[in-house]
């Protein structure tokens, strides 16, 4: 008698197995990244109530369900891969920026005026001559 719910809880475990063999069912980083999403934006409809959030919340876990379920592997896989690019380069953008900042006081940044390759230069050394690291392109710049 004792063992009557585990049975039924292995027979569901089946049938659960069962139903998502051929389907997407992994929560990869978009998918990640859409839950943490839905629920920031759930805390956020605590305190303002609007209905456009409430809306967005349901999309979004929509979205989420669509591509957990999804029998079109392939074009899941293919999305979460431009996802992760997408967010390396806006990453690499925003580390780029905070550094660019730190050594904001000290450095004078440029452009090559041929590759518009980003450049930098101490400040403080008056008028230089600048040789382009990636084109070998000289100009003068003042620092």
């Amino acid at each position: 008698m004792s063992q009557i719910w585990f049975e039924r809880i292995l027979r569901w475990r089946k049938k659960a197995q069962r139903f998502l063999q051929g389907r997407y069912a992994r929560f990869d980083e978009l998918n990640r990244t859409l839950l943490l999403t839905s629920v920031v934006l759930a805390l956020i409809n605590i305190f303002t109530g609007y209905l456009w959030v409430r809306l967005l919340i349901l999309i979004t876990v929509a979205y989420v369900y669509y591509r957990f379920f999804s029998k079109h592997i392939h074009p899941r896989l293919n999305e979460n891969q431009r996802f992760i690019l997408r967010k390396q380069r806006l990453m690499q953008k925003v580390h780029a920026f905070r550094k660019r900042h730190m050594t904001q006081k000290g450095y004078r940044y440029f452009k090559c005026p041929k590759c518009q390759q980003s450049l930098r230069a101490p400040k403080g050394r008056g008028t230089i001559k600048v040789t382009c690291s990636n084109c070998q392109n000289q100009f003068i710049k003042k620092v």
